[in-house]
C-alpha cells in the first residue's frame, strides 16, 4: 500500500477483510505509515525505493496524494512484474488491452 493516509487507510481495511491478498507493506514516511502497519501486521518502509529493495510485491495500490499518482506509476512501472491498482487516476493509457492478473496463469 502506498500512502497511509485516509485512503490508504481505507483500501488497507479492504484488503484485510479478504482471504487471499496479503497486505505485505504500508509505504509512507509519516507516523501514520507506521501505524497502519503495525496495526494491520505489515511492514513499514518510508518509500517505494526502499520497498523495492527488499520486497518484491506482486502488486501496489497507488493511494498517495493525487499530484504524486504519475510519479509513483512510473517508478512501479520502471520495476517490471509489478501490478498497479491507482483507482483514483485514469489508466496511462487508453489504448492498454484490458488484461487481469489470471490471464498470467
Amino acid at each position: 500500500m502506498l500512502g497511509a493516509g485516509l485512503v490508504g487507510k481505507r483500501h488497507t481495511q479492504h484488503v484485510l477483510a479478504e482471504s487471499q491478498p496479503e497486505l505485505l507493506a504500508a509505504v509512507d514516511p509519516m507516523p501514520l505509515g507506521q501505524q497502519i502497519a503495525r496495526e494491520s501486521g505489515a511492514k513499514w518502509l518510508p518509500s517505494f525505493a526502499a520497498m523495492i529493495e527488499t520486497e518484491r510485491p506482486d502488486g501496489i495500490i497507488v493511494a498517495t496524494p493525487n499530484q504524486v499518482h504519475i510519479a509513483n506509476e512510473a517508478e512501479a512501472l520502471g520495476s517490471s512484474q509489478i501490478w498497479i491498482l491507482c483507482p483514483s487516476h485514469p489508466p496511462l493509457s487508453s489504448e492498454a488491452p484490458a488484461h487481469s492478473p489470471e490471464d498470467d496463469g
